[in-house]
């Protein structure tokens, strides 16, 4: 088993960042993509930890808590595939992991679901999608729990105060909100069987942004979980996602219509006589 000195001593973020970093353990037996992984980290004020091959991983995480894995998939005894799967039957069960795959290997991503990898990287880095897709993981792992818990389903204070107390303008914005939200609900069923995580991320960000301006913050942490798992291309568990939306959208509903009843619908008596104005409406050219 081979331990880098980055396994033994830890890299250290720069001062005043400690507080808010994250531990990430890097698995990687190519040294210039593990410095290059490192140093990016680092920059971005992470705890780097570094390993060169499966075994060294496994003892690694047995010893200390991560809170992310970015493991390579082309090493040998075992192979990242089984380092992963491993893994998931220590402690770190939970921890998400991000695979490091060229482009062959990325047509055996279903593998990878199965293996507990929760996202991946092509190589090479690219450091843009290598930031993105590492913060929205780590979101997302995050987001679970906390999303979990009981929240308010409509805080209608808060709703009021943002527009200073504009019950008319709320109303409008939620009916709309009503109306809009069917569709793009529809919209996010149909990227999941498609396996189309570009317009899932869209369509959820969409409704995330409305459920903002509504104080639902339920609706929003869901919506918040479906955009992510549409950036790191994992669209597992999502359809379960999309049913506890729709579960919170008809809480929100009643909620919102218990404080704010809807205005009711009077449909015309068949055997009253027209108004004026629909006797003028009823009247031909002819007649006048």
């Amino acid at each position: 088993m081979t331990l880098t000195n980055n396994a033994q001593q830890p890299h250290h973020p720069a001062t005043g960042q400690a507080s808010q970093s994250k531990r990430i353990l890097i698995v990687e037996n190519d040294e210039v993509n593990r410095w290059l992984a490192t140093h990016l980290l680092e920059q971005k004020g992470y705890f780097v930890s570094a390993v060169t091959d499966g075994q060294a991983a496994i003892a690694a995480c047995a010893q200390e808590c991560f809170d992310l894995i970015l493991l390579d998939l082309q090493f040998q005894m075992p192979d990242g595939l089984a380092t992963a799967t491993a893994l998931r039957q220590q402690e770190t069960a939970t921890t998400p992991i991000i695979a490091f795959a060229t482009e062959p290997t990325l047509n055996k991503v279903p593998c990878h679901w199965k293996a507990g990898i929760n996202c991946y990287l092509s190589k090479p880095i690219q450091t843009e999608e290598f930031y993105r897709r590492i913060e929205a993981v780590l979101k997302l792992h995050t987001l679970i729990p906390q999303s979990e818990k009981p929240a308010v389903v409509f805080d209608c204070e808060e709703a009021l105060a943002r527009i200073k107390g504009n019950v008319e303008i709320l109303q409008d914005a939620a009916q709309r909100f009503f109306s809009s939200s069917l569709h793009l609900v529809s919209a996010m069923r149909r990227a999941i069987t498609k396996d189309d995580p570009y317009n899932l991320d869209f369509a959820a960000h969409r409704l995330k942004g409305t459920a903002s301006n509504l104080s639902a913050h339920q609706i929003v942490a869901l919506a918040e979980r479906l955009e992510l798992m549409g950036s790191i291309h994992n669209l597992c568990g999502a359809q379960a996602t999309v049913t506890a939306l729709e579960q919170e959208l008809a809480r929100f509903k009643a909620a919102f219509e218990s404080k704010f009843p809807p205005f009711p619908t009077v449909s015309p008596n068949p055997l009253s006589p027209p108004s004026q104005a629909n006797r003028q409406c009823l009247t031909s050219p002819a007649d006048s």
